[in-house]
């Protein structure tokens, strides 16, 4: 949930998209516009953060299950094989 807030957070930088804060305080009139000098360095910087946390959410929110449900599915697995020819062995 935090990596989604900041995400989105970031979108509005990513995009360049500014507002006055201090004419929002004092006049309650924001000045939005698009671009301007800090959308050079931070746009960049921003995507890259957008993308690399919403590689690392998909990796632990899905991946991570996914790689623990196939150890205990081959675990499992192994030892359903390892059972059926302990009882083969014991037949003849």
């Amino acid at each position: 949930l935090t990596a989604l807030t900041a995400v989105l957070g970031l979108i509005p930088l990513a995009i360049g998209l500014n507002f006055d804060f201090f004419t929002l305080i004092t006049d309650f009139n924001p000045h939005f516009f698009m671009g301007g000098d800090n959308v050079v360095f931070w746009g960049p910087l921003a995507w890259t953060i957008i993308f690399g946390l919403t590689y690392a959410t998909v990796l632990t929110l899905v991946m991570v299950p996914v790689m623990f449900y196939l150890v205990k599915r081959t675990k499992y697995w192994l030892r359903d094989r390892r059972e059926a020819r302990m009882a083969r062995a014991l037949e003849s």
